[in-house]
Order: structure tokens, then C-alpha cells, then sequence
């Protein structure tokens, strides 16, 4: 949070690919998936999907999705899955990063980006602590992005974020 006051001193916006951030977020919670019983799976046609983002910034809000979806997946038995949809549509992709978790109750979906707000499934882990999803949103507000959140009781959650789509990189011939 404390980084958050400075943000724009420590921002380098350029194209991103998205794939490459996902696989290594995901990457570096590998352990709690296998632990949790989660699969994250990644649906894209692409090869590359670029998205103008800070790759430090946007890793980081990343990684607070996944931490979520992965802790309010966690009393559920068996396996669950965590999908990670990319779709591209004219200057802009979205990625939506659907779990099988717990839920929000509707009453609570409206406050979630609020800071420390923990909501009904506060009380219920312990180590919620209302400040995920608030520097989530506080990041995509900074870099341009939006985020939206949609969730149903016992079924589970979705997060969308959506990007200016970037520019491939071409590698020159030197």
C-alpha cells in the first residue's frame, strides 16, 4: 500500500503479453494449487495476447486475484478449477479468471474495492483482511484498466479486468 503513494514514480507502461504474466503468476503459486487441489487452466486461441500495462504493477494484481480464487476455493473438497479466459475484441482484451470458491453474497459484491472491507467470508478466513481486492482495483484505476467482479454463493467468482490492447513486439534483425 505504501508503494501505491508513489506509483507514478515506479510506472513503465509499454506492451505487455498477457500470457507470459499469467504463466508466471501462476507458475509462482504452483505449490498452493497442488496443495488446494485447484487446476488453473488457460482458455486463448492465441500464441500472444499484448496488453498495454506496467508488467510489475499488472503481475501484482494478478497474483491478488489468484491468491483469492485459490484461498476461497480452499474448503471446498475435490478438485477445483481456476479458468483464465483471454478475449480479444477491437482495441481492447479481457481476461475473466473464474473460480469454484466459496462465493460473495450479493449484499457484499458492491463494497468489495472498498479498503478493509471483508464482508460475510471475513468472518470466515482469517487472514482476510479487505485490502486485496482495494489495491486491485486502486491498480487498475492508476494504469487505465477496468475491473469488475461477479459472484454467486456456492458457485463461485468471477474477476474480469480489461486492457488497451498493445502492439506486438518485433524482433529486428541486427
Amino acid at each position: 500500500m505504501i508503494r501505491l503513494e508513489s506509483f507514478e514514480n515506479d510506472l513503465e507502461v509499454k506492451s505487455v503479453d498477457l500470457l507470459s504474466s499469467l504463466r508466471k503468476v501462476i507458475n509462482g503459486r504452483k505449490r498452493e494449487f497442488i496443495y488446494q487441489s485447484v487446476f488453473p487452466s488457460i482458455e486463448f486461441e492465441g500464441k500472444y495476447a499484448y496488453v498495454v500495462t506496467d508488467p510489475k504493477w499488472n503481475e501484482i494484481l494478478l497474483d491478488q486475484i489468484v491468491s483469492n480464487a485459490i484461498k476461497y476455493s480452499s474448503t471446498k473438497r475435490g478438485r477445483k478449477n481456476l479458468i483464465f479466459r483471454i478475449e480479444e475484441n477491437g482495441n481492447y482484451t479481457s481476461l475473466s479468471i473464474t473460480d469454484e470458491g466459496v462465493g460473495i453474497p450479493p449484499y457484499d459484491l458492491d463494497r468489495v474495492f472498498q479498503p478493509f472491507f471483508t464482508g460475510e467470508n471475513g468472518r470466515k478466513f482469517p487472514n482476510s483482511t479487505g485490502i486485496g481486492l482495494y489495491l486491485c482495483k486502486k491498480i487498475a484505476d492508476k494504469l487505465g484498466q477496468t475491473i469488475t467482479i461477479q459472484s454467486k454463493v456456492s458457485k463461485g467468482t468471477t474477476v474480469t479486468i480489461r486492457w488497451v490492447r498493445g502492439m506486438e513486439k518485433h524482433k529486428s534483425n541486427k
